[in-house]
């Protein structure tokens, strides 16, 4: 069906949303598109398969099969793309059906049967008598003060146009046209849009407005609205596949999508001292075990090996993990006259992040007093010491799998600028005797999930993080985990590329000092 705009004609494309499938069980065919379910008929599977083959008019159909499409439209299993004359303009892609849960319950009408109600649909399509959105929709002024929402995000599209999504919205929209653009930018305004006629502009103000992805007046009077910011509920929604979320090649879960590009996941920035070593170079003179706890000496400029704990005295002297978790705070100020040693450092790494190849189904894959998701553990540590009884201050990592400490070179610049941005991000009186630094190497994650991987990374980071509350803890040390420090100290020091490797969480430790801030989040 078709509405002439002066001399060209406005008319509408239909085809069936992306990941919708048709199965048989138990009560006859169902359409599929998580979440939503949809009973149809035997006699529909042609015009569904027709559907999901590519684009179709509506007037190519029956008119019992009309209906059916209207049925659909309404309760979004279709993307319509509006055409003026020749000129694709726009496309409305539903994520969802626009009624929410009552298309979730495998209930839904057959056949485009009329709401409950007799009146309009609520995702704003006609119903039963197979009525064309483009015929019916009305050429009126922009609402006053219509806009984009808040909670719209626009990114370009390969090979050209605009996407505008939104956590709130049922659906998204594509403009393809250059004139749809003035539409998209400001919906409220009346101006004539060149390239396109009224009707078409109509028609997508009307569905950037009834799919959520525009509003008039305020959207903040509900506080459980206004506590959101648009990037927060994004990520929210998109990391936990909500409303059809997809990753990077538009699969969500371990999809493994990167193998073919995969180079070596598991390579990482070297160290940028002169003369950084491996341990077989090391001049720290230390044999791992318990005879070596005493760490004094360490030398900055060679990788070098620490003392491995006495694990038969920690598990003596070891308080009960209950009393652990009752003991637990965060302890900001340190004791400045008694230092952390470089002993009780070694202690506190390996105790939180000695790593060990383990053989799975899938290969070998490190292991950690940690969990990780897919077995994967992305994250690492680097020490920026401050104040250290028996090792020189720098920046160092850990290597977790020789247990040994990697230096950096001396950045002091930089680890100032992040000392006292953890001080000032803590509320401490001084800076941390020890900061420690856990970055996410993302390509070893990345390649495998889609959407969610960088949540992911943020749940790897809590466990890692509450292992080093409990383990300071059981040792009598301070520590304190931190919301955010100096982001771009990192990078100078280590000289990562941010896209590969970057900060994801910081964690003071020390020393209790005698009289010490806890705070509100205790």
């Amino acid at each position: 069906m078709s509405a002439r705009n002066g001399t060209a004609e406005v008319y509408e494309t239909l085809r069936l949303r992306d990941g919708v499938s048709a199965g048989r069980g138990r009560g006859g065919v169902h359409l599929v598109g998580y979440p939503d379910v949809r009973p149809i008929g035997d006699e529909d599977l042609a015009l569904v398969r027709a559907l999901a083959s590519g684009e179709h008019r509506a007037e190519e159909f029956s008119p019992r099969e009309r209906r059916l499409l209207a049925g659909l439209r309404r309760d979004g299993w279709l993307v319509a793309t509006v055409h003026d004359g020749d000129t694709p303009v726009y496309t409305l892609d539903p994520h969802i059906c626009p009624d929410g849960d009552a298309c979730r319950d495998g209930d839904a009408r057959l056949n485009g049967d009329a709401c409950a109600g007799g009146g309009a649909c609520a995702g704003g399509g006609a119903c039963a008598d197979g009525g064309d959105p483009v015929l019916g929709a009305e050429l009126v002024d922009p609402p006053v003060g219509a806009r984009l929402s808040r909670f719209t995000t626009i990114a370009a599209v390969p090979g050209g146009g605009l996407w505008a999504t939104s956590p709130r919205a049922w659906a998204a929209v594509t403009v393809h046209a250059p004139g749809a653009l003035a539409v998209l930018a400001d919906p409220g305004a009346r101006v004539p849009h060149p390239g396109i006629g009224a009707r078409a502009a109509a028609l997508l103000r009307r569905d950037l407005l009834r799919s959520g992805l525009a509003v008039t007046g305020e959207e903040d009077t509900e506080f459980r609205v206004r506590q959101w910011s648009a990037i927060d509920l994004a990520f929210h929604r998109s990391s936990r596949g909500i409303d059809g979320a997809v990753g990077v090649a538009g699969g969500f879960g371990a999809t493994y999508w990167g193998l073919e590009h995969l180079t070596d996941p598991s390579d990482r920035p070297p160290a940028t001292a002169p003369g950084a070593g491996s341990a077989a170079g090391s001049t720290a003179g230390l044999a791992p075990g318990p005879a070596a706890r005493s760490a004094a000496g360490l030398a900055a400029g060679s990788a070098m090996d620490l003392p491995l704990p006495d694990l038969e005295r920690v598990l003596a002297a070891d308080p009960k993990l209950t009393e652990v978790l009752r003991a637990r705070r965060s302890v900001r100020d340190h004791d400045a006259e008694r230092p952390i040693t470089a002993g009780q450092l070694a202690e506190f790494l390996y105790r939180c992040a000695a790593t060990s190849d383990h053989p799975t189904p899938y290969g070998d894959r490190p292991r950690r007093a940690y969990p990780g998701g897919g077995g994967i553990h992305e994250l690492e540590l680097y020490v920026v010491a401050h104040q250290v009884d028996g090792l020189e201050p720098g920046t160092y990592h850990y290597d977790g799998y020789g247990h040994r400490l990697e230096p950096l070179g001396r950045k002091a610049g930089a680890e100032r600028v992040l000392l006292d941005a953890a001080r000032s991000m803590s509320g401490a009186r001084a800076r941390p005797q020890v900061l420690l630094l856990v970055t996410a190497r993302f390509e070893r994650l990345m390649w495998v999930y889609e959407g969610l991987a960088y949540a992911l990374i943020l749940k790897n980071l809590g466990v890692l993080v509450q292992t080093m509350y409990l383990v300071a803890t059981a040792m009598g040390l301070g520590g304190c985990a931190l919301g955010s420090s100096a982001p771009r100290a990192f990078q100078r020091i280590s000289g990562a590329d941010p896209l590969r490797e970057d900060v994801v969480g910081e964690f003071m430790l020390g020393t209790v000092a005698v009289e010490h801030q806890t705070g509100g989040d205790a």
